[in-house]
């Protein structure tokens, strides 16, 4: 039971550590275009935006939006990369045959989406800095708890990505991802609000709001980041979005064996 143990550990981290030399080459261009995309919505609503009276700490505000939306907006190239390899290459079939478990497998596909979001969503914190300086201050961060809620973060929308893309399956089928998927949850999951915000508005709305996970994962970056004394408490964030991530896993397991018929 030992040797076994040691094996399916040394092929998880030979499998990981495969799936990492493979995203590097195209991680600095990942981070380019989320830069950019950074850039203009916290310039834009940090400066811009106040001249039609937005307020004026907006775009600090939504620092932990674009933190949160890193992790989140991986999913979609993941999927189309993952779905790619579905109807070509079919290197999942191939992983699928070496001598371990499909939990180690799967697992390690996770592990591997979820370390790439993690360097994203960390390069997010230096850009925010860089663009609002003084109104940015480190030190009121938790940093304990920001580290914490990346990384539950990243394995939470990284777990959801085999999931997705094995029940989208066809090429075609793709953009589904975003419509159905992504955008919903995102507009919707505080990226430009919070739930107090929605609480003061309509009661019933701000319950019903607290069925999207995306919601936990911005109350919890707001609280550690900001200090936002209005955020659901932390504790309950990570406790959910921990749970999503077990279920993430689960679906991701039941649909990628129904679609590859492993054992």
């Amino acid at each position: 039971m030992k040797d076994k143990n040691m094996s399916n550990g040394n092929i998880f981290f030979i499998l990981l550590k495969t799936r990492l030399l493979i995203a590097r080459p195209f991680f600095i261009g990942k981070l380019i275009n989320l830069s950019i995309w950074a850039f203009c919505s916290l310039f834009i609503t940090g400066y811009v935006m106040q001249q039609f009276g937005l307020s004026s700490g907006f775009g600090t505000f939504q620092i932990a939006g674009i933190i949160g939306t890193a992790a989140l907006f991986e999913i979609y190239p993941n999927v189309i990369t993952m779905v790619l390899d579905f109807a070509s290459a079919k290197t999942i079939s191939y992983y699928l045959t070496l001598p371990t478990s499909a939990w180690i497998v799967i697992a390690s596909m996770i592990i591997g989406f979820a370390l790439q979001g993690i360097g994203l969503s960390f390069c997010m914190i230096p850009l925010s800095k860089m663009i609002f300086l003084h109104q940015m201050n480190l030190l009121r961060i938790a940093w304990p708890k920001l580290i914490i809620t990346i990384i539950i973060v990243n394995l939470f929308f990284s777990s959801a990505i085999p999931a997705i893309a094995a029940t989208i399956k066809s090429i075609d089928k793709i953009g589904n991802t975003w419509s159905r998927f992504i955008f919903p949850l995102w507009f919707l999951g505080g990226f430009q609000f919070s739930w107090h915000n929605i609480y003061s508005i309509s009661k019933p709305l701000a319950y019903f709001f607290l069925l999207n996970p995306v919601l936990y994962v911005m109350e919890a970056l707001r609280s550690t980041i900001l200090g936002y004394e209005y955020a659901l408490p932390w504790h309950l964030c990570i406790t959910i979005i921990s749970i999503f991530c077990i279920i993430n896993f689960l679906l991701s397991y039941r649909q990628m064996k129904k679609l590859l018929d492993f054992v």
